[in-house]
């Protein structure tokens, strides 16, 4: 568990299972990705439950999984950049806003 570059979050990259669904409307093309998280969720519930607070020497902590899809909204919320400091800032601030609360494993 944990990112090894040393990014403030982990993002859930080996639970990805994202389809795209592209429709024409028109001249324009509409595109609608949607992810199942049903693993995910399952994942963070059983790592909530079993991993420790701090580990190894960088005493890092597994803050939680975040679906790829998710993520992705929420760079194009705050207009950030993958791993950029402020969507660090901005994915904190959601995770601890209380509505994705079941991503975090041990949260902030």
């Amino acid at each position: 568990m944990g990112d090894p570059s040393g990014s403030p979050f982990f993002i859930g990259a080996t639970m990805f299972n994202i389809q795209e669904k592209h429709t024409l409307s028109g001249d324009l093309m509409h595109e609608t990705r949607t992810q199942d998280v049903t693993n995910l969720l399952k994942y963070t519930h059983e790592a909530a439950q079993s991993a420790p607070s701090f580990s190894g020497e960088a005493a890092w902590r597994h803050v939680g999984e975040i679906p790829m899809v998710i993520y992705e909204q929420w760079l194009a919320e705050c207009g950030a950049a993958a791993g950029s400091p402020e969507a660090a800032a901005y994915v904190k601030q959601k995770l601890q806003s209380g509505e994705f609360s079941k991503f975090l494993v041990k949260g902030y």
